[in-house]
């Protein structure tokens, strides 16, 4: 679509009205990676708007991103106008209450816009900050320019039944990858992985009351059609509701033949009843995540659960019918070994193995990108050819299990989540 765009001189419209990125009064974006980032700059050259939040005037759209990596939003400060920290629920309405009250009061006045955003609670404004540098070019803080703001605090939804999930979510006319509906449960995790940052972003833990769950689940598939609905959190194994949940769920989507997941799921967290009710429909695919491959290693990065736990799983999971299952694994891990990386490939095998032959196994493996706000964030990460390495050896020791694997995509996420 870019190439497009460019080749006919055509503007970035709105999917909806047509309307063209330059003519909004607020453009929103979710950073939910570090590799997004230049489709931000992409998008707002596109668009027509001045990359730089200096170069902006009255007449430009205001630039406020959110999303996990907006915790740390330094790299993209100079193009940003605005930030969001934390949950953007309640934040929306008043961000635009304020842009529309102040447009019809102030005209296109866009510092007094700002100041007056910069009142909202976990609302950042980069230009009244400015960043102090290390002698090596590292930031040592982030001095405020406004003695009367002197830090913005993350924003925090503590009661998520106030908001319940969108009634008319879009529907693609075109084949996607996560083809189906998704429904919120719970948001934040206690678990404390020291690798994981949503985990430490997301506190405090808070969960969506059952019945609502029930209900709103019901009602999207209704509206939307479609044929399978995911369960969302960090650890839905771990939604105190999740058993009553999934009986009442499948009881009343079964006859439509609509199917439950759950996504990456704590070995620790399964049990029999739920996958009991998900087979009802059919076996959706299931990731489990042990991380690393010796418990040397998940002990390091604070992974809580022993090896026969996952073994256990593999049985139940080939007893029940399921014929395919995923591990997810890191390599790069601190402290990590070539015995922990050829851990990885003892362990996958071991699972196959307790499955009985039942099931094909997959071992999907990234590298370990360190990340802002966690225990490990100022960990080393590999290089690219320490990583390619690591896969080599990785196929040669995993034998019929499956590999998957993209060496050259975390170098430049490491890159974008350092520069502090």
């Amino acid at each position: 679509m870019e190439t497009l765009l460019r080749a006919r001189g055509l503007p970035l419209v709105s999917l909806e009205s047509h309307t063209a990125l330059v003519d909004f009064h607020v453009v929103g974006v979710s950073l939910q990676y570090e590799l997004t980032y230049t489709n931000l700059l992409t998008m707002l050259e596109l668009g027509g708007v001045p990359l730089r939040a200096a170069q902006r005037g009255p007449q430009h759209p205001l630039v406020i991103a959110g999303g996990p990596c907006a915790f740390n939003p330094e790299p993209l400060a100079p193009f940003l106008d605005g930030v969001l920290l934390g949950d953007g629920e309640e934040a929306i309405g008043d961000i635009c209450d304020v842009v529309l009250s102040r447009r019809e009061t102030a005209g296109h006045d866009r510092a007094a816009l700002l100041r007056a955003l910069a009142a909202i609670p976990g609302f950042y404004v980069p230009a009244f900050f400015a960043p102090r540098h290390h002698a090596d070019g590292t930031i040592a803080e982030v001095v405020p320019l406004d003695p009367a703001r002197p830090q913005v605090r993350k924003r925090v939804l503590f009661d998520l039944d106030r908001f319940a999930p969108p009634p008319n979510p879009i529907v693609p006319n075109l084949g996607v990858v996560h083809d189906r509906a998704s429904i919120e449960v719970m948001r934040g995790c206690v678990k404390g992985c020291r690798f994981c940052q949503a985990g430490y972003v997301y506190r405090p833990l808070r969960e969506r009351n059952p019945e609502r769950v029930v209900e709103e689940t019901t009602r999207l598939m209704a509206r939307t059609g479609y044929e399978e609905v995911s369960l969302l959190s960090l650890s839905t194994g771990d939604y105190s509701g999740v058993n009553p949940v999934l009986k009442e769920l499948m009881d009343r989507l079964a006859p439509e033949r609509v199917a439950v997941s759950l996504p990456s799921t704590r070995v620790d967290a399964l049990s029999p009843r739920i996958l009991e009710q998900i087979r009802r429909v059919r076996k959706t695919g299931f990731t489990l995540a042990p991380e690393a491959g010796t418990q040397r290693l998940r002990d390091v990065i604070q992974k809580e659960y022993r090896e026969e736990e996952l073994l256990e799983a593999a049985r139940l999971f080939a007893d029940l019918g399921w014929r395919t299952l995923k591990l997810y694994f890191m390599i790069g891990l601190p402290s990590e070994t070539e015995e922990d990386v050829v851990g990885i490939a003892e362990l996958a095998a071991r699972v196959a193995a307790a499955g009985g032959g039942r099931l094909a196994v997959t071992a999907s493996v990234s590298t370990f990108c360190p990340k802002p706000h966690t225990p490990f964030q100022w960990a080393g990460q590999l290089s690219l050819e320490e990583t390619r390495a690591r896969h080599t050896l990785l196929r040669r020791e995993l034998g019929p299990v499956r590999l998957q694997s993209g060496a050259a995509r975390a170098l430049p996420r490491r890159r974008a989540a350092r520069r502090r």
